[in-house]
């Protein structure tokens, strides 16, 4: 049997007991444009792992500019409801609707295009929380200036 190298604890989150709200992303940023539904899996996994739903706030228009996200083992996003479009550098431009998911590498600059005002999608990253570097700046995102 795997042993993870860190410790978990059981977890159980009803949706009755969570709410959609606004957050800060993973990285600090601030993200209006949407909603988040913590799920509580980077208190049951003490960081190690992060997942919560997120909806586009009412009114919310895209895009989210060029960005990285470093210090990120995994960014695993699965598409709910509704699409959302990204640009993934040297890999164009791709369209997720319900059912598709993508895996960002590490490092790998993408921006969020377009969404529709009925997104939702499912995110899980590891770890918890991670940095993100604006790809065209070079300024960290989410860092008071």
């Amino acid at each position: 049997m795997h042993t993870p190298g860190f410790k978990q604890s059981l977890m159980i989150t009803h949706v009755e007991d969570t709410q959609f709200a606004p957050l800060q992303a993973n990285n600090g940023a601030p993200r209006p444009m949407f909603l988040y539904r913590r799920l509580g899996v980077d208190k049951a996994t003490g960081g190690a792992y992060d997942a919560h739903v997120i909806r586009a706030a009412p009114g919310a228009k895209p895009p989210i500019g060029e960005h990285k996200h470093t210090e990120l083992d995994v960014l695993f996003v699965y598409v709910l409801n509704g699409w959302v479009k990204f640009g993934y550098v040297g890999h164009g431009e791709h369209t997720l609707k319900a059912g598709d998911c993508h895996v960002i590498p590490p490092g790998l600059s993408h921006s969020v295009i377009d969404w529709s005002a009925d997104i939702e999608l499912l995110e899980i990253t590891s770890p918890a929380e991670y940095k993100s570097i604006d790809t065209v700046t070079g300024v960290e995102v989410g860092v008071p200036a």
